[in-house]
């Protein structure tokens, strides 16, 4: 036999194992002994004996009762061993553009499904996978490893155990504000009796897009003198609109690693674009729910509240305080300044009566995408007013990048009392809204989820 030969015989043999045995000793040895036992029972010339007849009877029955063995074993092998490719489907949903899917497996793959956004909703999109196994079935001791991630943040590892009672499970990823940690919860699954909360998404006016503003680049840190580089490098990061979610949450995450006395300096910083605390209060508010966890615990080290009433107590400082106040919750501004001594000072009692009249406070809400993050105002006005109509039909028409002449725009806001527009840049975000403001409407900073 030729060396290729017996190469490509031993393959088969280590390919196939007992089935190929067993092809083997049904197909060839067996037929041969019986072939040879045969042969000796019709031979007239010269006569077989006795002894040659009983040598190649039992060499039959043997080979036989090998290849009836190499049968058998072949079967058990099989029915444990069941050839073919193995799959376990899955779903997880309503993934943002800035969250990733990863695995270190080479067999699982997964696949992007874009949903359709609704008005005023950013582009979601559900990944399915599906994890591939040669060597025998899935059983309820395997998991599928998966990474997950925000734009360039950390990976969060997650193993999806093996289900057989459905096709393709479905599933989600939620932040845990009490764990502070995101978890991985299958979708319509009740491990505890109770069914996971379906997820409502509120439709909103039809959204725009305002022009391209050199301020988005990122701001020049003035750091302050107890405070090193990394502080620095965190606060480029935290107060530049174009970075994303995951890079501002690992940023958060880094100043909450400094000393108290560093932390409250790094905190207390003032940059060309707006002091820190500014960019916290607003990130507070941010609608992905970690990045918002993490940055009220930022908060709440620092206590904003105090560091206020400090700085509202020092006629010097309490010009700088105003922005910051600004920038809170109504409520929570009318306390401090009613812990400040609004009634004594006549400035604070002034402030007050800004906050009051509730046209002063800019509730800013980002909201994360592929790009960094955008901001959301929504306009409403009376179409009765037709001056108020007039104003803002030629504020749109001159902010938002469009082709539409200004009868075009005319034609769009006829009938309209409501719109969403959006950009990367929070400066011209509270610039519009205030534009607005001018023009007899009102203006909301939302998130449109």
């Amino acid at each position: 036999m030729k060396p290729d030969a017996v190469e490509r015989w031993a393959q088969l043999a280590y390919q196939y194992g007992p089935f190929f045995f067993s092809i083997l000793f049904v197909m060839f040895v067996v037929r041969w002994a019986h072939k040879k036992y045969n042969e000796v029972s019709i031979r007239t010339a010269p006569p077989a004996t006795d002894q040659e007849r009983s040598v190649y009877k039992w060499e039959f029955i043997g080979c036989s009762v090998v290849g009836l063995l190499c049968v058998c074993v072949s079967i058990v092998w099989w029915w444990r061993h069941p050839p073919g490719i193995f799959l376990f489907r899955g779903l997880v949903q309503n993934l943002r553009p800035y969250e990733v899917l990863d695995t270190t497996n080479p067999e699982i793959y997964f696949r992007s499904v874009l949903r359709s956004p609704l008005k005023g909703e950013e582009q979601l999109r559900n990944e399915r996978f599906i994890a591939l196994r040669f060597d025998g079935p899935f059983t309820p001791s395997h998991s599928i490893p998966i990474e997950f991630s925000k734009g360039e943040g950390k990976r969060t590892p997650f193993e999806i155990p093996y289900t057989a009672d459905e096709p393709e499970p479905t599933y989600v990823i939620e932040w845990n504000d009490q764990t502070q940690r995101n978890v991985l919860k299958r979708v319509g699954h009740k491990p505890s009796g109770s069914m996971l909360s379906p997820l409502v998404r509120e439709a909103h006016a039809q959204q725009e897009v305002a022009p391209y503003a050199a301020a988005s680049q990122s701001s020049s840190v003035q750091p302050p003198s107890a405070a090193d580089d990394r502080c620095t490098t965190d606060i480029a990061t935290l107060q530049d609109s174009s970075t994303d979610v995951g890079a501002k949450i690992a940023a958060a995450d880094d100043l909450g690693q400094l000393d108290d006395a560093r932390f409250r300096d790094c905190l207390s910083t003032r940059t060309k674009r707006e002091p820190l605390l500014v960019t916290f209060i607003d990130l507070s508010r941010h609608d992905d729910p970690e990045l918002a966890s993490k940055s009220r615990g930022v908060l709440r080290r620092f206590d904003v509240d105090q560091y206020l009433i400090q700085q509202l107590s020092k006629p010097e400082s309490a010009k700088a305080a105003e922005p910051i106040l600004l920038r809170l919750d109504r409520n929570q501004a009318e306390a401090v300044l009613k812990r400040a001594g609004a009634e004594q000072s006549p400035s604070l009692k002034k402030l007050s009566g800004r906050l009051s009249a509730g046209d002063q406070t800019q509730m800013v809400r980002p909201s994360g995408s592929a790009k960094g993050d955008r901001y959301y105002v929504e306009a409403t006005w009376d179409p009765k007013r037709q001056d108020v109509v007039d104003c803002l039909t030629r504020l749109f028409n001159a902010e938002l990048i469009s082709r539409r002449s200004l009868a075009d725009e005319a034609a769009l806001m006829s009938g309209r009392r409501e719109r969403l527009v959006y950009w990367y840049d929070k400066e011209w975000a509270i610039a519009i809204a205030n534009k607005v403001e001018r023009c007899g409407g009102k203006a909301s900073f939302v998130n449109p989820k």
